[in-house]
């Protein structure tokens, strides 16, 4: 790790083609992200919207990148599965959703780590040594 690299918490979600998604997002993410450990990915019913369930997964790791850059290659990453068909005709399919949940010591979304699935899944990757 060098002293220009920062400390991320990233959630994976999707609820359409979920676990392809997921797989390409983890794939693309290697190229900036240099993945220390990854939990398990879980199924969980939607919040705040009306869908089909989610395909929630976390991964920490390190990366060189600054804030606003890493924001937006995980935006580019988002946009490029969103470009789906389907996902034109029915707003309630998410193709890809990828949240910063930490930066260094900056926690972001604390929505998001309230929610039961990021606690259960963040005890799981605090209880692995290595992955």
């Amino acid at each position: 790790m060098s002293p220009s690299s920062h400390h991320v918490l990233i959630a994976l979600g999707s609820n359409s083609d979920a676990e392809n998604n997921l797989a390409l997002a983890l794939d693309s993410m290697k190229r900036f992200i240099d993945m220390d450990k990854k939990s398990t990915a879980i199924w969980t019913e939607p919040v705040g919207i009306v869908s089909p369930p989610f395909f929630n997964m976390l991964v920490e790791g390190h990366t060189c990148l600054r804030l606003e850059q890493l924001k937006r290659k995980l935006k580019e990453l988002e946009t490029e599965t969103h470009r789906k068909e389907i996902q034109k005709k029915n707003k309630q399919l998410i193709s890809l959703d990828l949240d910063i949940l930490l930066f260094d010591n900056e926690k972001l979304h604390p929505q998001d780590w309230k929610r039961d699935y990021v606690q259960i899944l963040l005890k799981e990757i605090q209880s692995t040594i290595t992955n």
